[in-house]
């Protein structure tokens, strides 16, 4: 028996399983035609299995302020095969109700690779160094991209780094999360090549920079001198932003006695005057967007404005007072 022997060459490349043949032919004999091949066994297709691979992860920040850049560094480690691709999708979602992912006003002002910008459907191409990343924004789910990378050297791969823009809104919406995931990974050098399970999202909450003061006011004559007995004593209860759909704003309101001042020199309690007034804000039933609603009786009542992303509101609430014929405090 003659033993051939083939070395394969043990090299740093993710390269995948890669197929050869061995085959004789062209046989001649000075013992002819008594000699032949074998055509049942005259060939052998053997399978290099690499013995190389390659991990894509994902990294992101726990917080980006709003308006800010949060940016998602994304590595194929090794040295990947010239003419092979690597294939995954990358998605952003969240299970937030109050959160707007479509294209601004939003809570995004959109992705950005290596500070290339996408625009809707259109793919994006970023050249790196040892090869091409192509990214194909989905026209059918939102938030979802497909990046492919092309070896056109052997070599390692450089990082894509993924920004997501923040949009600067001047709604009050409070800390929101969203999360960046990779997965549906494909690759020509599979099964060489496989996603980081413990690095393939990252969840991320955006720190709301807007803010809405409650305040109380009493303007003109009343102010400086009080109101006069039996009239209406006028209020106005006002947030001064605009709270995001989906999010309530409360405060609490109390009706302190001042001696000698006391119940009796009201026509209705403070729960009364407050129910006049949101009945005359409310355009549609307490609880839907831009309508306020209440809880508590007598002197001591919780307002609650549910947000419709645009309305500043304010509340005029008439206090009536009652004009006996005994001496009251102005008040």
């Amino acid at each position: 028996t003659l033993n051939v022997g083939l070395d394969t060459f043990n090299d740093t490349a993710v390269e995948g399983p890669e197929d050869y043949t061995i085959a004789i032919s062209n046989l001649t004999s000075t013992a002819d035609p008594q000699v032949s091949i074998d055509t049942g066994n005259d060939d052998v297709t053997t399978t290099i299995i690499d013995n190389d691979t390659s991990v894509v992860s994902l990294m992101g920040p726990n917080d980006v302020n709003e308006g800010a850049v949060a940016l998602y560094p994304i590595d194929i480690t090794g040295s990947i095969q010239v003419g092979e691709t690597i294939t995954f999708d990358i998605q952003l979602t969240s299970t937030e109700a109050t959160l707007d992912l479509t294209a601004p006003p939003s809570d995004f002002a959109g992705f950005t690779y290596n500070g290339m910008s996408s625009a809707g459907t259109t793919p994006v191409v970023v050249n790196v160094t040892n090869g091409t990343f192509t990214i194909t924004p989905s026209m059918s789910t939102l938030g979802l991209a497909t990046i492919e990378y092309t070896a056109t050297n052997t070599g390692t791969v450089d990082t894509l780094n993924v920004g997501l823009d923040t949009f600067n809104d001047t709604i009050v919406e409070g800390p929101e999360d969203y999360t960046i995931a990779i997965s549906n990974l494909t690759s020509t050098a599979d099964p060489q090549v496989s996603i980081d399970t413990g690095n393939d999202d990252a969840t991320t909450t955006i720190i709301d920079n807007d803010t809405a003061t409650w305040t109380l006011t009493q303007t003109g004559a009343q102010a400086a001198d009080g109101v006069d007995e039996g009239d209406a004593a006028i209020y106005t209860l006002g947030l001064n932003g605009a709270v995001q759909i989906g999010r309530t704003a409360t405060i609490d309101v109390d009706l302190t006695l001042l001696g000698p001042t006391s119940l009796p020199d009201f026509a209705e309690s403070l729960a009364e005057a407050l129910q006049d007034a949101v009945d005359a804000y409310n355009g549609s039933t307490a609880g839907d967007p831009n309508t306020f609603s209440l809880s508590g009786t007598g002197s001591s009542v919780t307002v609650t404005f549910h947000g419709d992303s645009t309305v500043a509101p304010s509340l005029s609430i008439d206090l009536s007072t009652f004009d006996d014929t005994n001496m009251s405090q102005t008040g």
